[in-house]
C-alpha cells in the first residue's frame, strides 16, 4: 500500500485523473442549421480533435502512477453505486452491438474499462489508505479541484476571448468548451461540493482556499451565464447545504423568518430590475422541450418494454433524453430499470449513512458533508439531464470519482468503527469484569 512518504509523488495521481475529466469535457457544438461555430484557435481545435485519447492517457497515466507507488486495489473495492451505473452502461453498449455498432462495443468497452480502473478502483484505493492512515488529504476534492481550476477558468477565457465561438446565437447561453449549455451547467455544478470543501477546510489563509473560493464564485456565475435553471438551482442547493453545518438550528429558523420578512421588501423595491434580469436568463426566449423529450421517451419505453428502444440505423447510437431516469427506461427498458432503480436506494442509503458516520465522528465533518451535498445533487440533475449515461462523457466520469469516494468511505469507516468498538469494549470488560 502506498505510505506516507510516498504522498508527495501520490499528488501526481488526482492532478492526471483531474486532467482526464478536463479532456474528456472537450465537445464540438453546431448551430441549429448543422453548420459548426467560428474556430477558437489551433489550440482549441486540437483539444476537439484528440481530447478523448489524451483523456485516456491521462487515466492510464494516474493509474499506472498509483501501481507504481505501491498502490493496491481489487475488484472487490468496487462500491455498489459504481457497481449499478457500470452494469447499466455495460448493458447499453451490449445492446449497441447487437445492432451492428461493433466498433462502437470495442471502443466503448475498453474506455469503460479504463475509466473503472482510473475513476473507481484507484479512487477507491487511495481513499481506504487515506481513511486507515489518518493523513486526510482528500483525493477525491484534489481530483475535483485539478478539473475545476481547468475547466472553470478555460471556460471563462473562452467567454471573454471567443464569444461567437462559445455563446449560443439564440439567447447567448454559454456552451464553452462543451457541447451544449446544459452539458457546462452539469459539469460546473459538480464541482462545487469539492471546491467548498477546499474553502472549508483551508480557509481564507491558504491559497487553495483562496483560489477555490474565487472558483466557486466564478462557477455560480458560470451556471448564470448558460441559463440552466437546473445548473444554477444547484449551485445555490450545494452552497445552501454546505452552509447549514456552520448553523444550529435556531441560526437557520432565524434565517428562515428574516428572509420571509425581508424578501416581500426586497421585490417591491427591486421587482422591475430583478425580474427583467432573471426573465432575460431564464424565461424569455426558452421553449419547453423538457416535456416533449420526457414523452418522447415514456412512448419509447411503451413501445419496446422489456429491452427498450433500438439505436439510431444510421449511426448505431443510442440518443439520450434529458432525464436520466427516463432515458434509462426508454434506451434500456424493463433491463435498464432493474439497473437504475437500486443505484437510487442506494444514494439514498449513502447519504443515510454518511450522516451517521458524521454524527459518530467516524468521518470528517466537512469531507462527509461534500458527499452528502454531491448525492443530493446529482440526483437532482438525474431528474433533468441523463447524468450518468454516455461513456465518453465527463459528467459520468466525475459521477464514477464521487460515489467511489463514498463507498469507500463508508466502507472504511464503518469497518473502523466497528474494531474501534470492539476493542474499547474489551478493555471496560477487563477493567469492570
Amino acid at each position: 500500500m502506498p505510505t506516507i512518504s510516498n504522498e508527495k509523488n501520490l499528488r501526481f495521481v488526482p492532478v492526471s485523473l483531474g486532467i482526464a475529466l478536463w479532456c474528456a469535457s472537450f465537445a464540438k457544438s453546431t448551430r441549429s442549421d448543422q453548420t459548426q461555430y467560428p474556430s477558437m484557435g489551433f489550440v482549441f481545435d486540437v483539444m476537439y480533435t484528440y481530447g478523448r485519447p489524451l483523456s485516456l492517457a491521462f487515466m492510464i497515466l494516474g493509474a499506472a502512477i498509483f501501481w507504481y507507488l505501491g498502490g493496491r486495489t481489487a475488484l472487490r473495492d468496487m462500491g455498489r453505486n459504481s457497481t449499478y451505473l457500470l452494469l447499466l452502461n455495460l448493458y447499453l453498449i451490449v445492446k449497441v452491438s447487437f445492432y451492428g455498432g461493433i466498433s462502437i462495443f470495442l471502443q466503448s468497452f475498453f474506455v469503460t474499462i479504463v475509466q473503472i480502473c482510473a475513476f473507481v478502483l484507484v479512487v477507491a484505493g487511495y481513499e481506504k489508505v487515506d481513511v486507515a492512515n489518518r493523513f486526510k488529504v482528500g483525493f477525491v476534492p484534489a481530483i475535483m479541484f485539478t478539473y475545476a481550476l481547468l475547466s472553470i477558468s478555460v471556460n471563462i477565457f473562452v467567454f471573454w476571448r471567443f464569444p461567437a465561438s462559445s455563446m449560443t446565437l439564440l439567447g447567448g447561453r454559454l456552451f464553452g468548451i462543451t457541447a451544449n449549455p446544459q452539458h457546462l451547467a452539469l459539469q460546473t455544478a459538480f464541482c462545487l461540493p469539492a471546491l467548498l470543501f477546499c474553502v472549508q477546510r483551508y480557509g481564507m489563509s491558504r491559497l487553495i482556499g483562496i483560489v477555490a473560493m474565487i472558483l466557486t464564485l466564478a462557477a455560480v456565475w458560470i451556471e448564470y451565464l448558460t441559463g440552466s435553471r437546473m445548473g444554477f438551482a444547484a449551485a445555490v442547493a450545494a452552497i445552501a447545504i454546505f452552509s447549514l453545518r456552520f448553523f444550529s438550528k435556531r441560526y437557520v429558523a432565524m434565517t428562515i423568518v428574516a428572509i420571509v420578512t425581508v424578501a416581500p421588501i426586497f421585490s417591491l423595491i427591486f421587482y422591475e430590475d430583478v425580474s427583467t434580469v432573471i426573465s432575460e436568463r431564464f424565461i424569455i426566449g426558452r421553449e419547453d422541450t423538457r416535456s416533449e423529450y420526457w414523452a418522447a421517451g415514456i412512448s419509447q419505453f411503451l413501445e419496446y418494454p422489456i429491452f427498450g428502444a433500438e439505436p439510431d440505423p444510421e449511426t448505431g447510437r443510442l440518443y439520450f433524453n434529458v432525464s436520466f431516469w427516463i432515458s434509462a427506461a426508454a434506451s434500456g427498458g424493463i433491463v435498464g430499470i432493474g439497473f437504475a432503480i437500486p443505484l437510487f436506494f442506494r444514494m439514498a442509503s449513502c447519504v443515510s449513512k454518511i450522516r451517521s458516520l458524521k454524527r459518530e465522528k467516524l468521518i470528517e465533518d466537512a469531507y462527509g458533508q461534500m458527499f452528502v451535498g454531491i448525492l443530493i445533487i446529482m440526483f437532482w440533475a438525474s431528474i433533468f439531464e441523463a447524468a450518468f449515461l454516455g461513456i465518453f462523457a465527463a459528467h459520468t466520469m466525475i459521477a464514477y470519482v464521487y460515489f467511489s469516494g463514498a463507498d469507500a468511505n463508508i466502507s472504511e469507516a464503518t469497518l473502523y468503527g466497528r474494531i474501534r468498538r470492539k476493542y474499547w469494549q474489551s478493555r471496560f470488560a477487563r477493567v469492570h469484569p
